[in-house]
């Protein structure tokens, strides 16, 4: 005797599915170097930006993609169009760099600055040819601040030796 699914059940499982897709789908500010060659294809590496680990640059349907990764996370990544950016692209970008949270438009920034609702990151848009969207996790602002921090001190302390040297040869 045949007896139908139950319908609940399906719907359990449908449902946990379709979370876990998209989940996978939008993972791509914390995403692996790994994960970002498997979605974007072959990287060409990149001088590091101040603040990154390692930069790399993708092309894929038309989209150039940089992202910076610190400790082996993709914490700022960029979506830049060859043409006039369309909307349509935006939400794209912001779809998969968002998941379940919604972008708000950032207190006291400009018109295309944004904010995720859990605090993690930010997003500037640049609408124009050439223009299109850049994500960036708070913890990479940190590291970029810190990179910033290191440098000055090294030319501080390579000053005050160059002076300590002077004076002693003089």
């Amino acid at each position: 005797m045949f007896r139908p699914p139950d319908t609940e059940k399906w719907a359990v499982l449908i449902g946990l599915t379709l979370t876990c897709l998209a989940r996978a789908s939008y993972a791509w500010l914390e995403a692996t170097e790994k994960q970002c060659g498997e979605r974007y294809g072959n990287p060409t590496a990149q001088q590091p930006s101040l603040g990154s680990d390692k930069t790399l640059s993708y092309w894929k349907d038309d989209v150039h993609i940089t992202a910076d990764f610190v400790k082996g996370k993709c914490l700022r990544i960029s979506y830049g169009t060859r043409s006039q950016t369309t909307q349509s692209e935006i939400d794209t970008f912001f779809k998969v760099n968002g998941g379940p949270m919604v972008w708000t438009h950032r207190k006291g920034g400009g018109g295309g600055d944004y904010a995720r609702t859990d605090r993690f990151a930010k997003a500037t848009v640049e609408m124009g040819y050439g223009g299109g969207v850049t994500f960036t996790a708070y913890d990479w602002e940190k590291a970029h601040e810190q990179a910033i921090k290191d440098i000055e001190t090294a030319k501080q302390a390579a000053e005050k030796e160059r002076l300590k040297k002077l004076e002693h040869d003089f």
